[in-house]
């Protein structure tokens, strides 16, 4: 996704978000009990909230010492929605992972999650105005595209960003549909829900030497490869003429929710599917799509889960149908090569 030019002025939060509008409906929620009506309007309204307030606070002072969770928020003033003492020591920085303590106006009115709408300070969230706005546009056009007609009349139809694109074989792409997301139960990687998909840690772990694992963190993996076995598996056995990559991802998807999972390729780097579906000449990564697997194809599924802080990634070549015996070659020997550099791995081999 491309990031927009930064603003030459930046203002506040409420100033800075686009689109934002003046008179906003009240947000009834227990992580912004006030609104951004003119300050004409809330001088009557405050009475009746501040009778409400006193059981809201005797309730949440039994679980967490809650202070200063009432603030006033004017846009006219340029000021932020404060976020309580709960939310505060649960939610983070989408900008820079620090304890959150405001949230940006238009996420909110847009219908994002609170995870993308946090930040820790004014200044953080200027810092970041450049690739934050990104993804209001983003929600705005999936909105739009969603509200009128997001399928195209012939899914199977060139994207118009394959025009002019030379292929090297029978395989071409079609229509994609939108992102599936993951319930708020669900703990996802760091990238799950920046808004460029970017992997923090990753990042932050390259040219480091590999971590060492103990008994514990191996058990667990262990335990969520065995997860990822059982999503190859089932969306396995579902591999057949005229099932699309688009109906594979669902069920992938499906699957690992049900194991309390998150599918790891989901919006990593913006990907926008829950697995990689790779036909005949696609090497691998293949974003699933609405074109129906054919008779001969061989299919090529990466299924990654991720799991208490763990991703255990798989993947298996699939023969569909009547498979041409130099295809057979390829999958076999593609195959004893992997079993190979398996029985290599050793203490110390690099």
């Amino acid at each position: 996704m491309p990031t927009p030019p930064p603003d030459k002025k930046l203002g506040s939060m409420s100033a800075l978000a686009e689109d934002n509008d003046r008179q906003r409906e009240p947000e009834d929620t227990e992580m912004t009990p006030e609104t951004a009506e003119d300050p004409g309007k809330k001088k009557k309204k405050k009475k009746k909230k501040k009778k409400k307030k006193p059981s809201t606070a005797a309730t949440t002072t039994a679980t967490t010492a809650t202070t200063a969770t009432t603030t006033p928020t004017e846009e006219s003033k340029g000021t932020t929605t404060p976020t309580t003492a709960t939310t505060t020591a649960t939610l983070k920085c989408t900008a820079c992972g620090k304890p959150s303590s405001m949230k940006c106006p238009t996420c909110q009115k847009l219908g994002l999650p609170v995870a993308m709408a946090s930040f820790c300070t004014q200044q953080c969230f200027k810092d970041n105005w450049s690739s934050h706005k990104a993804l209001h546009k983003a929600m705005r056009g999936n909105k739009k595209a969603t509200s009128t007609s997001s399928r195209p009349v012939d899914p199977l139809a060139y994207p118009i960003e394959f025009q002019n694109f030379q292929f090297t074989g029978d395989y071409r792409p079609a229509y994609v549909t939108p992102q599936r997301r993951c319930p708020s139960e669900i703990i996802g990687p760091d990238y799950s829900t920046h808004v460029q998909g970017e992997a923090a840690s990753e990042i932050a772990a390259r040219h480091q030497p590999p971590p060492e694992r103990g008994p514990e963190e191996l058990d667990i993996l262990r335990k969520v490869c065995v997860l990822g076995r059982e999503i190859v598996d089932v969306a396995g056995k579902a591999v057949a003429v005229g099932v699309t990559g688009d109906e594979l991802d669902r069920i992938v998807h499906e699957a690992t929710i049900e194991r309390g999972g998150y599918p790891s390729p989901l919006n990593y780097y913006n990907f926008p599917k829950s697995v990689c579906v790779s036909p005949n000449e696609v090497i691998c990564h293949g974003v699933p799509n609405c074109r129906p697997i054919k008779n001969g194809d061989i299919v090529n599924l990466d299924v990654t889960i991720y799991k208490h802080g763990m991703h255990a990634d798989l993947n298996e070549t699939f023969l569909v149908g009547d498979v041409s015996d130099e295809h057979v070659d390829l999958v076999k020997t593609a195959y004893k090569c992997l079993q190979v550099a398996t029985n290599s791995v050793k203490v110390s081999c690099i």
